[in-house]
């Protein structure tokens, strides 16, 4: 495992559940002292965006919920210094429309490529100074370290699991057209539990940074 400068915070929004889930423990099992909040719909990055400070944002440009261009304008007017890393289909049009600057990098979806956001993902952020402050406005700052990494072990311990339940139970949906009722019932009550706990470590990890 590779460690990271300091303490790493790394928004990663994507509609396909399998495909974060894969990313996120690839993230976790390659770089140290990491923790990676994951959506699945923009519109719900957006306001956790604007209380928590993230050093960098990794973005699928497959999005259809919200325009790619559109999200990544929102995350640009928040932190405009904020790095970006945009996932692309290959020969996708849509990446002709994304904002190309020395802030964003793109990487392409073709094979294992969630082997290579890893490597990515450090490279990006020496690069970008992961030291020095944020532009974000909204963004809590002068945390105590002890206090910032408790959060961050449990958002860590916590979220892992949590993501493989949700990534299961989304499994079960799509590989199996018709369960049983009893069945059915149940895998709604594992998902819709394991998100009620997520939107609870949600809501203590904003407590804890703007308190």
């Amino acid at each position: 495992m590779t460690p990271l400068s300091r303490h790493t915070r790394i928004l990663l929004v994507q509609e396909n559940r399998y495909q974060a889930l894969l990313n996120r423990r690839e993230l976790g099992d390659r770089l140290t002292d990491t923790v990676v909040a994951e959506y699945t719909h923009p519109a719900d990055a957006l306001p956790e965006f604007s209380h928590i400070q993230y050093d960098l944002a990794v973005v699928d440009a497959a999005i259809r919920s919200l325009p790619p261009a559109e999200f990544v304008a929102h995350l640009r007017t928040i932190d405009p210094t904020l790095p970006l890393i945009l996932l692309v289909e290959p020969g996708d049009p849509v990446a002709r429309r994304l904002p190309a600057d020395e802030k964003t990098t793109l990487l392409t979806k073709e094979g294992q490529y969630h082997r290579l956001l890893p490597d990515l993902v450090l490279r990006v952020r020496r690069t970008n100074l992961p030291d020095a402050p944020s532009a974000n406005p909204h963004a809590q700052s002068g945390l105590h370290h002890d206090v910032d990494a408790l959060v961050a072990n449990l958002e860590n311990d916590i979220n892992n699991p949590l993501m493989a339940i949700l990534g299961a139970a989304e499994l079960i949906d799509s590989r199996l057209l018709s369960l049983p009722d009893d069945i059915a019932q149940k895998v709604d009550i594992i998902r819709s539990s394991a998100q009620r706990i997520q939107e609870v470590l949600t809501a203590f990890s904003r407590t804890s940074r703007v308190t």
